[in-house]
């Protein structure tokens, strides 16, 4: 399997110094720039995996099985058929990606969720009282991206006294 970089399920690593055989798998994975397909035993149960090599380590990256993948249309029957967007509309949206884009830092996330979970464990462990959560808020509904842009060139032009501007890449 070629590599390309993608979004994974879960990931584990192990270092190849200590064993001659995972030393060369992961040279010549690393050379190769391919992956090889597996299956481990995790929590009893035998699971998928690809074997990458990653900065000197190997990864196992955990996959899903052929049964377990399914097509969303036929699952979810009222799912709304895809279709074209117009030149205008792709251009705004690429120049939008291109204006938000950042290089992703992983330490500027936090596991807001892991964090919750501490705290609730030391006031445990501290013998105090834990109150149960207060339900998350209802969700408010999505949003055009076209209807976006009306409503920030009525934010930024009251009245519509802007002059009309024209988009142009740098």
């Amino acid at each position: 399997m070629s590599c390309t970089k993608s979004s994974r399920l879960a990931s584990r690593h192990t270092s190849p110094q200590e064993n001659q055989g995972l030393r060369l798998l992961e040279q010549a994975l690393e050379e190769s720039n391919r992956a090889g397909i597996a299956t481990f035993v995790m929590r009893g149960r035998e699971h998928p995996v690809a074997l990458k090599a990653e900065k000197g380590l190997l990864a196992v990256h955990t996959l899903h099985w052929s049964d377990e993948i399914r097509d969303p249309h036929q699952e979810i029957p009222d799912l709304p058929k895809s279709g074209k967007a117009s030149a205008g509309e792709l251009k705004m949206a690429h120049q939008l990606i291109d204006a938000l884009a950042i290089d992703w830092q992983p330490e500027d996330y936090r596991d807001v969720y892991q964090e919750k979970v501490a705290v609730l464990i030391e006031a445990k462990q501290a013998g105090e009282t834990v109150e149960k959560a207060e339900p998350a808020p209802k969700a408010t509904g999505a949003v055009g991206l076209m209807e976006c842009r009306g409503q920030q060139a009525q934010l930024s032009c009251p009245g519509g006294s802007c002059p009309r501007r024209r988009l142009v890449n740098a």
